[in-house]
């Protein structure tokens, strides 16, 4: 397998080369990703919490099977529980039943598309 070409970090002054398939090098990308999450907090403080956990867990006994996948006669089973309307800006509908769909990765994935964990399906 051929190596990728490393191109020169994007971090101003950085005279390191980037990781394949990143702009920027080890250091500045781990620096990247704690501050991102210092910025976003732990799943706690983003909504995340016991009572969500509850709720989740109601919402995945009562429709174990993606929703999105029914609808064209496929039975597989959920993976995620998701948000119609999101918990950053929606906050009060956070554990309402009528804002929550079984969904699987693939369905969950193309909804928030793949760039949103910047990772490739």
């Amino acid at each position: 397998m051929p190596y990728q070409i490393r191109k020169p970090c994007s971090y101003p002054s950085c005279p390191s080369l980037a990781m394949p398939n990143s702009s920027r090098c080890e250091v500045h990308a781990r620096r990247d990703k704690q501050d991102n999450d210092q910025r976003r907090g732990n799943s706690s403080e983003r909504g995340y919490d016991a009572a969500w956990q509850k709720v989740r867990r109601i919402k995945a006994n009562r429709d174990p099977l993606c929703e999105e996948c029914l609808l064209n006669n496929v039975e597989r089973p959920l993976d995620v529980v998701h948000h119609i309307k999101d918990v950053e800006h929606y906050p009060e509908l956070r554990l309402v039943m009528e804002n929550l769909r079984s969904l699987c990765n693939e369905h969950h994935e193309a909804i928030h598309g793949c760039s949103r964990w910047k990772r490739k399906i």
